[in-house]
């Protein structure tokens, strides 16, 4: 059968790897989900993953020319690694379990165990991950390793890329929002099942002869078959300093939009983008540059100021530069609106390393007969520079220098890199000039004057001069606090700024008021002020008043500490423990000393360090009182304390009459969301009563759920008695207006049992599909709290089954819930 035409060929290639992309990013983003759920979603976790993963790719990439024979067909190599990533793929959420309950057989609850977070992940990603990286070295083989050669296969990288973009839209947009990570994985496959068989289809029609092609390729002047040292510094140094930005620009730009979901598929989105176009334009002329190393250091050059490009578009324009709000399809207006404001900031960079990795590859050619060998090398020493960069950025850089200084470094690598690649141009013309007329005293005398007389160094020092000198001033104030709302940020003075691990936490000061505010992922997650302060001591003091004796208790979450620190208050609480994921938040929360009652250095306080989910699955102590304030289920990763699953944990966690507190926002959110949030938890705790913070239940706040896991019903008496006979607890309840029973009551709202017909259309929020993550990133620019609150008050009644001795309180409740008693009612 004769061969099709070469540009049908290429064609065909093209969309071989533009599909194999897609499914690789769904991939991607199905199981850093499901690792995340199994070691946990902190930091060093995730920071696991994500090298275990790129790893993975690299380790796949040097190994496949070794282990795959050059007389096998290049595109049926690659028909049969894609079958088998769709094999990985489908089969990974059937097996995954099992590894997660060995997983908690072997760990703790202490974060001390990341060997066996490695060996988990690598258990489940290694496999993978090495097929994907063998495929572009598998394909490379069916080129000659010519610079024309070689520049078809960065096209065929970039269109891998742009495939990858895709991908993240149809898993953050479409898939997972609609389905579930099984689901998804099952499409994922089915992409690389098309893959392969196209690619099948089109090898039984393209002939290969490995002969010929090293024959075309080869150059007799050089049988080298390493990527010469110097150029894989050049490729390993750009993604270092994109993986490094990305970090960077992710952290700022999601603290400005807003840290949903589909703020981070954006940003990816954008950035993938960039990396796809760049790498594939520049593809069509590095195979006719004379000096490609020339062109590599003129993009890092040119690099140097796309950083500070970036670094002003993020702090300059993109904050002040605000979505309009209205209109029935607003929150697909403002992802537009953000998509353009990160294209802004992120694609000028992006299109340079994507060109740096076409063009390394036609300037790495020296006449190597496997193209396979140079592509997997170039390939592999580009993403162990993106992991060291995506690693030391996360791990290291922002917390020590923060994340101006750490792009400012970022500039200064650059300019590093364009030394490297102007060094290794030199040598290379040296060799030539050597080669042609080895008797030469001085070939460098043959050289073209221009690489003398142009001063190359002296450009640089001024580029790195200006670049640098550029990103010293500094960020307008407010960047890190509160930053989805940039008209209020000259409001505030800024009393602790720190950017850590896993966010950036500050603690702001009110100019007018000098009222504090705590701010998580940009936004304000707790304060002093009155209402906010209410809310914090009902999430404390509602579970420790309704249990007879609370003597063990647990908070998810410290923020200000005002929710723990109502267990000071309370002598026969003997151990005051909190799961928080931020260390910073615990230097934060001694600015709010006086309302949590310096709860931090109370004898009976234990602090863990762990993701709550991680910390639940693996903790075998059990408490009589948990009490979950965890951040905005639309903030990326923090629906999974909002899921069945995670409620289950809990309950297990519960000693026998023990309750478990729940907040829900109604802020910021819509009536499915909260739904959703209300149906899951009484889903497992079919009994809780419902609570409004709100200082008039006319108008909406926060619910705090309350759930006993044995339906014991509240001794009012009892409750009034524990308050009146502790001053200190007295003047806390009182300091926010719940100094007695009929007080708590005010806020009463609602019983789960009696939402069961307003419950019966919500959707269940669970682990393996985490729908509330989607539906609350879609709500997040909604405000209706009253309208939500009314919807959970049309049921409301007099829970007369939950309650003993209440005779004394009886009328006076009614009179507070708006309702008649029986006798007026008659």
């Amino acid at each position: 059968m004769p061969s099709p035409p070469l540009s049908l060929r290429f064609t065909s290639i093209t969309f071989l790897f533009v599909g194999s992309g897609c499914a690789a990013l769904i991939y991607e983003v199905i199981w850093f989900h499901l690792l995340r759920l199994v070691i946990g979603g902190s930091a060093i976790s995730m920071g696991i993953v994500l090298s275990t993963f790129m790893g993975g790719m690299c380790l796949g990439s040097l190994l496949a020319p070794h282990l795959i024979a050059t007389r096998w067909h290049p595109l049926k190599v690659y028909a049969a690694l894609e079958l088998a990533i769709g094999l990985v793929g489908a089969t990974l959420p059937w097996w995954m379990p099992a590894l997660q309950n060995w997983y908690i057989a072997q760990s703790d609850a202490t974060g001390q165990d990341l060997f066996i977070r490695a060996i988990v992940a690598g258990g489940c990603l290694v496999p993978g991950t090495i097929l994907m990286g063998a495929t572009l070295p598998a394909v490379a083989r069916s080129v000659a390793s010519t610079p024309t050669g070689l520049a078809d296969l960065g096209f065929f990288y970039g269109a891998n890329t742009l495939g990858a973009v895709l991908g993240c839209f149809i898993a953050g947009f479409l898939l997972l929002p609609q389905t579930d990570v099984t689901y998804a994985s099952y499409v994922a496959a089915g992409i690389n099942v098309l893959v392969a068989l196209q690619a099948f289809s089109l090898a039984q029609r393209m002939a290969y002869n490995p002969d010929q092609l090293q024959e075309k390729g080869a150059d007799q002047r050089s049988a080298v078959e390493n990527v010469p040292l110097l150029i894989a510094i050049v490729m390993a140094l750009s993604g270092f300093t994109a993986l490094a930005a990305e970090v960077v620009w992710t952290r700022l730009l999601s603290l400005l939009f807003g840290a949903t979901t589909y703020t981070f598929a954006i940003i990816l989105m954008v950035f993938l983008s960039g990396i796809g176009i760049g790498s594939a334009f520049a593809s069509k002329f590095a195979a006719r540059a004379s000096r490609p190393l020339r062109l590599l250091a003129l993009g890092q050059l040119l690099l140097m100021l796309t950083l500070v490009l970036a670094n002003l578009a993020i702090t300059r324009i993109n904050p002040f530069w605000l979505p309009r709000a209205g209109g029935p399809f607003h929150v697909y207006g403002v992802f537009l609106h953000d998509t353009i404001r990160a294209a802004i900031a992120v694609f000028p960079s992006a299109i340079i390393w994507g060109a740096t990795f076409s063009i390394g590859l036609v300037a790495a050619s020296r006449g190597q007969p496997d193209a396979g060998r140079l592509v997997g090398q170039a390939y592999a020493a580009n993403t162990l520079g993106a992991i060291l960069g995506s690693l030391m950025t996360t791990m290291l850089l922002v917390p020590s220098l923060g994340s101006q200084l750490t792009q400012q470094l970022m500039i200064f690598v650059a300019a590093v890199t364009a030394l490297i690649a102007l060094w290794a141009e030199r040598g290379r013309m040296t060799s030539n000039v050597s080669t042609v007329n080895p008797n030469r005293s001085n070939p460098i005398e043959t050289f073209d004057p221009e690489l003398l007389t142009f001063p190359r160094s002296f450009w640089i020092v001024g580029l790195l001069a200006f670049a640098t000198i550029s990103m010293l001033i500094p960020p307008p104030h407010g960047l890190l606090g509160n930053s989805i709302m940039p008209p209020m940020w000259n409001r505030f003075r800024h009393l602790y700024e720190v950017e850590s691990l896993n966010t950036a936490v500050v603690v702001l000061e009110e100019k007018a008021t000098d009222s504090r505010s705590l701010c998580v992922s940009g936004k304000v997650e707790a304060s002093n002020n009155v209402d906010d302060l209410r809310c914090q001591r009902l999430l404390g003091h509602l579970p420790a008043l309704f249990h007879p004796n609370p003597e063990k208790t647990l908070t998810v979450g410290l923020g200000a500490g005002t929710t723990t620190g109502s267990f000071v208050l309370y002598p026969q609480v003997e151990s005051i423990k909190i799961c928080e994921i931020e260390p910073a938040v615990i230097e934060a929360a001694e600015f709010f000393s006086e309302e949590n009652h310096n709860v931090v250095a109370d004898p009976r306080t234990e602090i863990v360090i762990d993701d709550a989910r991680h910390y639940m699955a693996t903790t075998q102590e059990k408490f009589d009182i948990i009490s979950s304030d965890s951040i905005h289920p639309w903030v990326r990763g923090s629906a999974i304390l909002y899921s069945q699953e995670y409620y289950e944990l809990c309950k297990t966690r519960l000693k026998p009459g023990g309750i478990m507190v729940q907040w829900i926002p109604l802020y910021q959110t819509d009536w499915s969301t909260v739904s959703c949030e209300l149906a899951t938890f009484l889903k497992v705790f079919p009994a809780a009563t419902l609570w409004s913070s709100g200082a008039d239940r006319m108008f909406g706040y926060d619910i705090i759920a309350v759930a006993q896991v044995d339906e014991v019903p509240i001794d009012l008496q009892a409750v009034q008695d524990r308050i009146d006979s502790n001053k200190k607890l007295k003047s806390a309840l009182d300091e926010v207006h719940l100094g007695s029973v009929v007080d708590l009551f005010k806020h009463y709202v609602g019983c789960g049992k009696d939402l069961d017909t307003i419950l019966q259309d919500a959707q269940i929020n669970r682990e393996s599909n985490l729908k509330l993550e989607y539906m609350a990133g879609l709500a997040s620019y909604i405000q209706e709290p009253d309208a939500i609150l009314r919807i959970i008050l049309s049921p409301l009644r007099y829970p007369t089954e939950m309650l003993i001795n209440d005779e004394k309180f009886h009328e006076e409740i009614h009179a507070a819930l708006n309702l008649l008693t029986p006798k007026e009612g008659d």
